[in-house]
């Protein structure tokens, strides 16, 4: 894992007051109320969280495949979440997540972040 520059490593004796640096990419994805949803990611069995942003319209609701508005965890307008998958959610890894999103009416847009390095696992 990446440290600050003039910052001591992970081992040394400072290394918890350090901050780390980890890699994202990002990828935007417009969410509309098609049936059955929109892909918006595949969330890693490695157990790297994604952060999901819904940037601009109106709620966001997200799923597995087929995910409704009512079925869907509702992630509002300007609101973010950290999906986990695996490792720190032993209890449904073994495979990868595939995330969908749909929305009541229009399109809004979703910013997925993802790690592109993770602590142990890269």
């Amino acid at each position: 894992m990446a440290v600050f520059p003039q910052q001591n490593p992970r081992n040394s004796s400072a290394a918890t007051s350090d901050p780390s640096v980890v890699p994202v990419s990002s990828a935007t994805v417009s969410v509309a109320s098609t049936a059955g949803g929109t892909s918006i990611t595949t969330v890693s069995d490695s157990g790297s969280p994604v952060l999901l942003v819904n940037g601009s319209g109106g709620t966001v609701y997200i799923g597995n495949s087929g995910v409704t508005t009512s079925t869907g965890y509702a992630l509002a307008a300007s609101s973010s979440v950290l999906v986990a998958y695996g490792e720190f959610a032993p209890q449904y890894g073994g495979t990868v997540c595939n995330l969908y999103g749909i929305t009541a009416t229009g399109t809004s847009t979703v910013t997925v972040y993802t790690l592109t390095s993770w602590p142990g696992i890269n």
